[in-house]
């Protein structure tokens, strides 16, 4: 929806003696060795952030959900100093239930699915958790956009040699 704007479509106000309104999202990016941030303003990058995650720093977790508190607290501080509205908040998606490319609204589906590691464990699995978290703050919708888990393979990828084994595919998990 969008919010305090009048007539059709979501278009910044176009009549004189009004100021258009900005639309900012906050991207959430939770990497295997880094957590990257970005704040876009009417389709243009405003700021961005990367926060590397030392392998030694790491090491002191030994399972990726353990780091959810110290990634959302790097983003909380982070989005503190440069984020004044959010219209929605967007992360990378992890490993979850097979998709079609797209954009889906958190829910809690989607947050179980991430918490129990559904495909396996990888950082992007925080992605959604984090995404919802930020949303509360600022009062507006997560999403995550284009899951690791998209499912959009030819049917003869699927094929495992063996008639009773079905091959289980994935999109590429790159930094």
């Amino acid at each position: 929806a969008c919010r305090g704007r009048s007539g059709g479509g979501c278009g910044a106000l176009k009549r004189p003696g009004f100021m258009p309104i900005e639309r900012a999202i906050l991207v959430v990016n939770p990497g295997s060795t880094s957590t990257k941030l970005a704040l876009s303003r009417d389709g243009t990058l405003a700021d961005s952030i990367v926060f590397p995650h030392p392998v030694e720093e790491l090491r002191s977790y030994s399972r990726v959900w353990e780091q959810f508190s110290f990634r959302l607290k790097l983003c909380e501080e982070w989005a503190a100093e440069h984020v004044v509205h959010c219209d929605a908040v967007v992360a990378m998606g992890g490993l979850l239930r097979g998709v079609e490319g797209g954009t889906y609204r958190v829910n809690e589906a989607m947050l179980r699915d991430a918490r129990a590691n559904l495909q396996g464990e990888h950082a992007s699995n925080l992605g959604c958790a984090i995404a919802e978290a930020l949303r509360r703050k600022f009062g507006c919708p997560a999403f995550v956009v284009d899951p690791v888990s998209v499912d959009e393979f030819e049917p003869l990828a699927y094929y495992s040699g063996h008639p009773s084994i079905r091959r289980k595919l994935r999109d590429y998990l790159g930094e």
